[in-house]
């Protein structure tokens, strides 16, 4: 499918995106990420700072801005105070823009505080729920959104594949879009749901990630780990009568994503490439 045929795609209806993230950052790419599970499982060591890697995300938010506008999606850009005079000096590539306190995303307590040491500088969990949640809240009430991508600012998306995976949304209004769900032996495994996009009703995931950053700010997370919390905050979403599954994108949207600036094909050097079978399902749960 031709780029071009693709413009104004989506003009006029209801469908956007929300961005959200730190524009600078450190931690793990695709390639450092199999090297700490090497390190862990393998040697028995922890090497996670080892493996951390600075990331500039400016050149590619502003790309993905005027692709997304391209595709006729207005733009939100949900960041943080640090970032205020780049996003203010940049604005006009947003159609919102909403900059939060870092402070409102500080951790008061964890349950298990030998896992909450490790995630020093990896694994803010707090900071992503809290931006995807006040962007959210900016695409539903002062764009008037009633769907969203919603995703991190360290990833790109193949626009072209992206297409087919948010036409999905209206077919599946009750569903959440997210990136995968590796199924095992007939029962999901929580740590596979990664938190790098999400796409469905701005309504439920403003109740989504609204639930989720409540509970991690007051020490009250479902799970220590951002994957089975992510998981488990979902369950909690159905079980309130908001959503009733989920649907995973396509193989070929995985295989083109890339996670701060490094390319998800990296993985075939791991074996570690999207498996077919978790990727195009939809999950009742």
């Amino acid at each position: 499918m031709s780029t071009f045929r693709l413009k104004n795609h989506f003009q006029g209806r209801g469908i956007g995106v929300v961005l959200q993230g730190p524009l600078t950052s450190v931690g793990r790419t695709y390639f450092s990420s199999e090297l700490h599970a090497h390190d862990e499982r393998v040697l028995g060591v922890q090497t996670e700072t080892d493996h951390a890697l600075p990331y500039d995300a400016r050149a590619n938010v502003m790309e993905l801005a005027r692709i997304f506008r391209f595709l006729g999606l207005p733009v939100v850009y949900s960041g943080w105070e640090t970032d205020r005079a780049w996003l203010e000096q940049e604005s006009h590539r947003f159609d919102a823009l909403v900059i939060s306190n870092d402070d409102l995303a500080q951790a008061r307590s964890h349950s298990h505080p030998a896992l909450a040491s490790r995630r020093l500088l990896l694994n803010n969990k707090e900071k992503l729920y809290c931006s995807s949640w006040a962007g959210l809240q900016a695409a539903h009430e002062t764009l008037g959104l009633r769907y969203a991508l919603k995703m991190r600012s360290d990833i790109f998306l193949d626009p072209a594949h992206l297409v087919e995976n948010l036409d999905r949304m209206h077919s599946q209004p009750r569903y959440l879009g997210v990136q995968r769900l590796v199924v095992r032996d007939g029962q999901p495994d929580p740590f596979s749901l990664a938190d790098f996009f999400t796409q469905g009703s701005t309504e439920l995931q403003i109740a989504l990630f609204g639930d989720l950053y409540h509970r991690s700010v007051a020490g009250q997370a479902y799970h220590e780990s951002p994957h089975p919390d992510f998981f488990l905050g979902l369950l909690t979403q159905v079980r309130e009568g908001r959503m009733d599954g989920i649907f995973t994108a396509q193989a070929a949207l995985l295989r083109q994503l890339i996670w701060r600036g490094v390319p998800a094909s990296v993985g075939a050097l791991f074996d570690s490439m999207p498996d077919e079978s978790c990727c195009s399902q939809i999950y009742k749960m």
